[in-house]
């Protein structure tokens, strides 16, 4: 199902990050940082979220329900419990026919409760869903969140009665949330908007910002794509293709382990990139502050327990075929060297990220030989690797960024990795080798937010269609590393 998608563009924030302390006390979450200019400041004490997440809407036409929005809050409670200190207590979810438009505007009113909130509070709003622009008689437009109870007129679009009398308008969630004592505001919304969502200022943030920017009133917004897109539901991966991304990122940031600490407008750029690469460029998530300046901040915990408290609402309305555009999903047949569980699976050109190194597949070709780089320490006499009869050479080339605020050391050895190709039988070839540029074959040293692009070479049997580029990301420290999956097809 296709989620039609009218967006804005917007300026790019980036913001620097300090090391944090995380601890948990009873209900609520604060967050002292150890070292750095905001060390021993407490940054949040309660953090709260509103997930909403609507597949069924009884007055549309079967072809406009979707299929994975209440998923994706489900999807999104759950990481936020186990992994960023949101309480299960401080989590209200509203489903399916439970979103209406009632109860979404009771829903955003009481974050004004002075007597619930303070100004060290987060605030999280998620809304998975249908979302319109409505063009205007005298020029301009009003969007709308469009809650499950909706009643519009889809011969006469832009008649914006309908709208007003059954949906939620694009200014009063900003008023709703602009009420709120609470520090700092995220808004993302996986659903069809445009530049009604946030009015946007220019700013330049230097690395010794940190503190200001941390203690500055933030109202920001994240969305799916841009003015006249369309957010896709991929029916392989059980979610839309920007919260999929979305999850998968936050994950990843999560398991390098608690303490770490990022900002939103970190998170966009992370996910801006691989949106558009699932999508072949098709949807741009889009970022931006409304009358604001700060940033809000992630802050990673230890493992937390995520009771189910909530359940997805019953669904009334027929549920049609899914008519997303189609997606290769990488090869998960049993068997083989497809039983490998990877961190972050993606396809060629995707952005994957697993906590540390952020890694991707550029292009694939095949030959018969190939020749080092000339600054490779390979066999001085030919420089040249030759398929033996009955194989073909595969060469992948691959992309590897440090993701890291610190030095980092990519150690590539086979002994202890699971780097190969893989077909759909499962059998496994693994790489002949690495040619990294001006290094020795087994480690290369990146600085913070440096990459390098680099060959890695298979001899695979002729005929043999590849399916999976199974690459093992390990530092340099004796550690296990990480597993990444790319379909090749």
């Amino acid at each position: 199902m296709l989620r039609r998608l009218a967006l804005f563009s917007i300026a790019f924030l980036s913001l620097a990050t300090s090391p944090l302390r995380v601890a948990a006390a009873g209900r609520d979450l604060s967050v002292v940082p150890t070292h750095g200019e905001l060390a021993n400041k407490t940054i949040y004490h309660g953090s709260y979220a509103l997930l909403i997440g609507i597949d069924s809407y009884p007055h549309f036409p079967g072809q406009l329900q979707l299929q994975y929005a209440d998923k994706d809050a489900l999807a999104m409670r759950d990481v936020l419990i186990r992994s960023y200190g949101f309480p299960p207590g401080h989590i209200r979810m509203l489903l399916n026919t439970d979103a209406t438009r009632e109860r979404i505007e009771s829903a955003l009113s009481d974050f004004a409760d002075q007597d619930k909130y303070t100004t060290d509070d987060r605030i999280l709003v998620y809304f998975s869903g249908h979302g319109q622009t409505v063009n205007l008689p005298g020029g301009g437009e009003m969007g709308f969140l469009i809650p499950s109870d909706a009643d519009v007129q889809f011969d006469h679009i832009d008649n914006a009665a309908p709208f007003l009398r059954t949906c939620v308008e694009m200014e009063t969630v900003w008023s709703y949330l602009q009420s709120t004592p609470a520090k700092h505001v995220l808004l993302i919304a996986d659903a069809c908007y445009s530049g009604l969502l946030a009015q946007n200022r220019a700013l330049g943030i230097s690395p010794g910002a940190l503190a200001a920017m941390a203690s500055r009133r933030a109202l920001q917004v994240m969305t799916a794509g841009g003015k006249g897109e369309t957010s896709t539901e991929l029916s392989d991966y059980g979610h839309g293709a920007f919260t999929y991304k979305l999850l998968e990122e936050l994950k990843a940031r999560a398991s390098v382990g608690p303490g770490e600490v990022f900002t939103s407008s970190e998170l966009y750029s992370a996910v801006e990139r691989s949106v558009s690469n699932l999508t072949d460029g098709a949807q741009e998530p889009q970022f931006g502050n409304y009358k604001t300046e700060g940033n809000f901040l992630f802050i990673t915990t230890a493992p937390q327990p995520t009771s189910a408290t909530a359940t997805i609402v019953p669904r009334p309305a027929p549920k049609p075929k899914t008519t997303a555009r189609p997606l290769t999903k990488p090869t998960t047949k049993p068997g083989g060297a497809n039983q490998i569980d990877a961190v972050v699976t993606g396809k060629i050109g995707d952005d994957l990220f697993d906590g540390r190194w952020r890694f991707k597949v550029v292009s694939i070709e095949t030959a018969q030989s190939y020749n080092y780089n000339t600054e490779a320490d390979w066999n001085t006499a030919t420089r040249t690797l030759t398929a033996t009869a009955g194989n073909t050479l595969l060469i992948v080339r691959c992309q590897v960024a440090n993701g890291q605020n610190t030095k980092q050391t990519l150690w590539i050895a086979n002994q202890g990795s699971n780097t190969s190709v893989t077909n759909d039988q499962g059998e496994a070839f693994p790489s002949c080798a690495h040619d990294f540029t001006g290094a020795p074959i087994q480690s290369k040293a990146l600085i913070p937010g440096s990459k390098m692009l680099f060959p890695v070479v298979f001899a695979i049997p002729q005929g043999t269609v590849p399916a999976d580029l199974i690459f093992t990301l390990r530092n340099n420290d004796g550690g296990k590393g990480s597993d990444v999956r790319v379909s090749l097809r």
